[in-house]
């Protein structure tokens, strides 16, 4: 955290940086927020086509995105179950979701094409 304080009355201004991006925050006396000024939001990344298969056969346990969504690299897209266990399955790009293969309850094979991006 980077400590660019400017007093303000009651606060204190400070810039953050997290995960590459920098917030100015300000800080009251009892470090409540007073408000919070993020960058604009970055545009979402194109489709590309892409697949995102099934890296086990199992059932479908939860769908977290919907065509239209803009994912990163690394979002949990699916949560797969088998065996009694949850496996994430992670966008491994950014992009947009152009399809949706699945739904919750589905049954998949190793290699089936859940989310397109």
């Amino acid at each position: 955290m980077s400590d660019n304080a400017h007093p303000s009355s009651d606060a204190d201004v400070y810039t953050i940086t997290l995960n590459g991006k920098q917030y100015v925050v300000e800080v009251r006396d009892g470090g409540e927020p007073a408000g919070a000024s993020p960058p604009a939001p970055a545009a979402p990344a194109a489709a590309s086509g892409e697949a995102i298969t099934a890296p086990l056969a199992g059932n479908i346990f939860k769908v977290n995105v919907r065509p239209g969504d803009a994912v990163e690299d690394g979002d949990v897209v699916t949560i797969l179950e088998a065996m009694k266990m949850e496996t994430e399955v992670r966008a491994s790009s950014a992009g947009t979701v152009s399809a949706v293969k699945v739904s919750e309850g589905d049954s998949v094979a190793v290699g089936d094409v859940l989310i397109e991006l």
